[in-house]
């Protein structure tokens, strides 16, 4: 038992490190918020979606390929991991 608590912290340590900067980078989002007030719906939207950067346009175009193609029709397609 003595180990396995180590173990798992260890192997768990890269998960809750993803989990906590997309954390961070959302509530940073948030901390902005004002600034988002004054942009167009779709960009809005977009950013909002990829406020804690766990959502790249592959992902985009998987989850909601309809909005996905809104986006680049608009300019403002997303990345492709």
């Amino acid at each position: 038992m003595a180990t396995a608590l180590p173990a798992y912290q260890a192997k768990r340590a890269p998960v809750l490190d993803k989990l906590v900067t997309a954390a961070k980078a959302s509530a940073d989002w948030y901390e902005d918020f004002e600034r988002h007030m004054d942009t167009d719906v779709l960009r809005f939207a977009r950013n909002y979606i990829q406020r804690a950067g766990r959502i790249d346009g592959a992902r985009m175009q998987a989850l909601a390929p309809e909005f996905a193609a809104r986006l680049d029709q608009a300019g403002l397609g997303m990345e492709l991991a």
